[in-house]
């Protein structure tokens, strides 16, 4: 079982810097609006994602501040010089990591709920990776707490 998820951690790595599609760099721009103090995202016209991406994005942005020197400028550069910054790399994994953590995640509680088969399903499921790797779909996040809600049920916590 340790392979096996060491494996998946080692090809989600492998991938995650380069694989690139520009709504990552719309939804963290968006998010990023939290650290100059914007709470209401619905004042801005050019937000497009549910609050808890804004509000988790973007707290977690303020954390990672000090590692990502000059990420809000490559965020708010809408010119076609995004991809050929230097750091583009680590940024994209930087942005990235979230999503790492909440898949590793969506995989320990289909594990729960499933068993193993199902967690090798999702952890090397072709899919999975170029939906949240590629595309760097936020889905991850509302889906993590659907199966957490599914694993309280069965366990029968209603309450929670």
């Amino acid at each position: 079982m340790k392979k096996l998820i060491l494996g998946a951690i080692f090809l989600r790595l492998l991938v995650m810097p380069f694989l690139f599609h520009p709504d990552i760099k719309v939804y963290s721009f968006q998010a990023s609006h939290l650290k100059q103090g914007v709470w209401n995202i619905y004042e801005r016209e050019e937000f497009v994602y549910q609050p808890l991406t804004y509000l988790f994005l973007g707290s977690y942005q303020t954390l990672i501040q000090s590692l990502a020197r000059g990420l809000n400028n490559w965020l708010a550069d809408s010119s076609g010089g995004a991809i050929t910054n230097p750091s583009l790399y680590w940024y994209l994994i930087l942005l990235k990591l979230p999503i790492l953590i909440f898949d590793l995640l969506v995989g320990f509680l289909l594990y729960k709920l499933m068993g193993k088969k199902a967690l090798t399903l999702w952890l090397f499921n072709p899919l999975t990776i170029v939906l949240l790797y590629v595309f760097s779909n936020v889905d991850i996040f509302p889906l993590f707490f659907v199966l957490l809600s599914c694993l309280f049920y069965k366990k029968d916590k209603n309450l929670l």
